[in-house]
C-alpha cells in the first residue's frame, strides 16, 4: 500500500460495517482505493460517491474545519451472492 494511505474497519452511525481508506495528503485515485481494498480483504464492495458536495461533511465530525486530505467509505454487498452463500 501507498505511504499516507491508512485503511481501517468500523460502523456506520447504523451499526453497518464499513471500510475506511484515508489519505493523507492529495485525493484518493480509482486505483488507490481498489488497492487498498484488496489489501484488506477480498470482497465485493459498495463505493458510494456524493455528488452534491465537494468538500467533506465535517458537520458530521462535529467541527467545521475541512480536513485535508481525502477519505473514501466502502460498504459490503451481498449483490453479487446466491442467498445462503456468503
Amino acid at each position: 500500500m501507498k505511504k499516507g494511505i491508512e485503511v481501517y474497519s468500523d460502523y456506520d452511525q447504523n451499526r453497518r460495517w464499513r471500510l475506511v481508506i484515508e489519505k493523507k495528503r492529495g485525493k484518493l485515485t480509482l486505483d488507490e482505493i481498489r488497492e487498498a481494498a484488496r489489501e484488506w480483504e477480498y470482497d465485493f464492495y459498495l463505493l458510494v460517491l456524493d455528488c452534491f458536495h465537494d468538500e467533506w461533511d465535517c458537520q458530521l465530525y462535529g467541527d467545521n474545519s475541512v480536513p485535508v486530505g481525502d477519505r473514501a467509505v466502502l460498504y459490503r454487498t451481498d449483490l453479487f451472492y446466491e442467498e445462503g452463500e456468503h
